[in-house]
């Protein structure tokens, strides 16, 4: 990756320490393009690969022996000296001898489009909606609160007390669970917004087969059950009776 372009001096140094220490920790390597770095951030680097021929005037800043008279170091003479290098005859050695099959990793190669199991990825997309959902939890807290007030003035708008069972008030109680099914419905509009704005992440992930799609949509759904059942809940509990659907307590308790 080419990360120097268009940043300075500073931010690569950064980025290039943080680079250094993420590959000595986790024991891996890095290719990383540079355009002409300081020799602070040069000097960060375990290995370096010349990839093209720089000019005569800036080759002099990145002469290690300060002590010997500068001289233009052409890209051929690199790769002959490094030919009669130690460590280029080494490599050279061991590219010349045929891999032993025998030895070879069985994880080489991978032929699964993501690295994790399915259990796994469901674990870490649902830790990950777990903790979304506490960090928003006062979200939830807030709709079931509005829930409760719209359901006690509902509860005093349709009261038993003011309809009879005829046809004419029949029509009352239809509205009231005709309201009550669209209340339910849109309680979660305040959802919207949230799930919109993480879908770049998902999106990005899934093209990069970090996780699939169905690592999402599951944990989300089964972490939101729970909140309908809750509104439900709180709803039937508060209009069920003082509306009169049905004048028996145990009707009641049975809805419940």
């Amino acid at each position: 990756m080419k990360i120097s372009t268009g940043l300075d001096n500073s931010t690569t140094f950064q980025i290039v320490t943080y680079l250094q220490q993420l590959t000595h920790i986790t024991k891996s390597t890095i290719l990383v393009s540079l355009l002409q770095p300081a020799p602070e951030t040069l000097d960060l680097f375990d290995d370096i690969i010349l990839m093209a021929e720089v000019s005569r005037r800036d080759q002099a800043q990145y002469w290690h022996h300060k002590d010997q008279p500068y001289s233009y170091v052409s890209v051929n003479k690199f790769e002959s000296i490094f030919k009669e290098f130690p460590v280029g005859q080494k490599l050279a050695e061991e590219l010349s001898m045929p891999s032993d099959k025998s030895e070879s990793q069985k994880n080489a190669l991978s032929f699964n489009a993501y690295s994790l199991g399915k259990w796994e990825l469901f674990k870490a997309c649902m830790a990950r909606e777990w903790l979304l959902m506490k960090r928003n939890s006062f979200i939830h807290v807030f709709k079931s609160a509005q829930l409760v007030v719209i359901a006690l003035i509902t509860m005093t708008t349709f009261i038993r007390t003011q309809m009879t069972v005829d046809v004419f008030h029949s029509n009352y109680y239809m509205s009231s669970l005709f309201y009550a099914i669209i209340r339910l419905m849109s309680n979660e509009v305040s959802e919207f917004a949230l799930t919109v704005s993480r879908l770049p992440v998902p999106y990005k992930q899934r093209d990069l087969y970090f996780y699939p799609a169905w690592s999402y949509s599951i944990p989300a759904a089964i972490l939101k059950i729970p909140f309908s059942f809750l509104d439900a809940f709180l709803w039937t509990a508060l209009t069920y009776f003082i509306i009169g659907y049905s004048p028996e307590p145990e009707r009641c308790n049975l809805q419940i």
